[in-house]
């Protein structure tokens, strides 16, 4: 203990004696040294030049530092373009793989055995290139309602949004409007981004910008004139696309209470409070409205058949 106690009074005396070496060195320079070298404030409110040995390995840790953070940029760049175009690759395997399944099946339609088997594993490719095409668009979201212009910048309009929303812009690694197959006037923007966490948390900043404000998002909102209505939704695969259109036309119709997406997936609810259900194939969301649909026939109180709901459209009551 003795030891430890003199070698710490030696090193606080060592470091006062450098102090006042340093304090009588600059008693005569004015507040940045002579030599360009940054000063360290001092208590009583003087500076202190750093010697010029540490700036000079101040400067080389900060370029030390700057070359490590663009490697490490550059290799996670690397890692995504790679992973991509492995999905890329997948996809279309798959894809052959799926045709080759199709034509298997129907050469061997009369053997039932056979083509159970052969039916379970269309289903399991099916889902294997679901996931797949899902996770290439897991980073997208589509932006809906803006008009075309001659001279936009579909990147300054989604700058333009987030600093509305008060969102660090994330890193975009591409932009553009689809080209519009009609005369409409306002195409879709798709926004790519690097990862699903970033769009994630995208659409939470525009959820409590909205709360918060009490509004949807309107063309104010990017800069441009005018309170219409836009939209930020998630960019879904053709199948969850269909799955989706499908849900929104029952929900407008009142046979489904709510329809929404959630990472890429589908989800229904058919009363309010109930749990919401996920829903893989469109065939899923007519088990359920057929399930809980009670049928009144004006005339003759008869209940159709299954396949004879939509004949007798207008008598349908959610129960």
């Amino acid at each position: 203990m003795n030891n430890e106690n003199h070698q710490a009074t030696n090193n606080k005396a060592a470091l006062t004696k450098a102090t006042n070496s340093s304090s009588v060195s600059t008693r005569s320079k004015t507040a940045g040294g002579h030599d360009g070298s940054p000063l360290m404030p001092k208590s009583n409110g003087a500076s202190t030049v750093l010697p010029p040995e540490w700036c000079r390995e101040l400067q080389k840790l900060k370029a030390d530092i700057v070359e490590s953070v663009k490697g490490l940029i550059k290799n996670s760049e690397a890692r995504l373009l790679s992973k991509f175009n492995d999905l890329s690759s997948e996809v279309t395997q798959l894809r052959q793989a799926q045709k080759m399944i199709n034509v298997r099946l129907t050469a061997i339609e009369s053997s039932h055995e056979e083509l159970a088997v052969l039916k379970q594993q269309v289903r399991n490719m099916r889902d294997s290139l679901e996931k797949s095409e899902m996770e290439k668009v897991s980073t997208d979201l589509i932006m809906h309602g803006i008009p075309n212009s001659i001279n936009e910048t579909c990147a300054d309009l989604f700058s333009k949004l987030c600093t509305t929303i008060n969102f660090q812009k994330p890193v975009v690694r591409d932009i553009f409007r689809v080209p519009p197959r009609n005369e409409t006037n306002a195409s879709p923007i798709v926004i790519r981004l690097s990862t699903s966490n970033e769009r994630n948390q995208l659409f939470k900043a525009v959820a409590s910008y909205c709360k918060a404000n009490k509004h949807t998002l309107s063309l104010a909102d990017v800069g441009l004139a005018g309170n219409a209505k836009i939209y930020l939704q998630e960019s879904l695969t053709k199948a969850n696309r269909e799955i989706m259109l499908h849900a929104t036309r029952l929900k407008r119709q009142g046979m489904l209470s709510a329809a929404f997406s959630i990472r890429g997936q589908v989800f229904v609810r058919k009363e309010k409070g109930e749990e919401a259900k996920r829903i893989a194939h469109k065939t899923e969301i007519d088990s359920i409205i057929s399930s809980q649909v009670v049928v009144r026939n004006k005339k003759t109180n008869e209940v159709p058949a299954k396949n004879d709901v939509s004949s007798a459209e207008n008598d349908i009551v959610i129960s």
